[in-house]
């Protein structure tokens, strides 16, 4: 499986993954003796699913704050790949992971800054400016039949975590 994972500017690691199971999100950190594993916090980031949902391709980022964000692909159970968003969550300090179902990566938020149309939205990867705190979310469109092209949302790092954990 493929575990994309990044270690932040005080050393903690921090790993997601799809588990082959259940395929909810996995999120787990670790900030010393990595190798040991009592040593490793686990969570399943669950909120942005519902039974039946599919998820993919998760990717992880922390922001200058030490905020914690996931980016996945998600395919609403029984609507197929038309149906296909990027979402973004984000650890919302001691209450967990954001219980909204994540947050859309697409126009009707008005967060794509380069055009296009409510289609196939998948493979997403983030971007972080540390000099600005700046977060972009990168992932491949399918417009058409054979049509793939990158777009990019990109925001404020601390805007997009206090609107996705607004009011936890």
């Amino acid at each position: 499986m493929d575990f994309p994972h990044l270690t932040d500017a005080n050393g903690v690691l921090h790993v997601v993954a799809v588990h082959k199971v259940d395929k909810t999100i996995r999120y787990a950190t670790c900030s010393a003796n990595c190798h040991v594993d009592a040593n490793w916090i686990r969570e399943t980031i669950d909120d942005t699913t519902a039974v039946g949902d599919q998820v993919a391709h998760p990717q992880v980022a922390v922001d200058a704050d030490g905020h914690v964000f996931v980016a996945l692909q998600h395919i609403p159970a029984g609507q197929g790949v038309v149906a296909q968003r990027v979402k973004v969550t984000a650890r919302c300090a001691t209450d967990g992971w954001d219980n909204d179902g994540g947050d859309p990566i697409d126009d009707t938020q008005g967060r794509e800054q380069i055009g296009g149309h409510l289609v196939s939205k998948a493979l997403p990867a983030f971007v972080l400016d540390d000099t600005n705190n700046q977060r972009s979310t990168v992932y491949v469109q399918a417009v058409g039949a054979a049509d793939r092209i990158g777009r990019w949302a990109q925001e404020d790092a601390t805007v997009a975590f206090n609107d996705i954990c607004a009011g936890q």
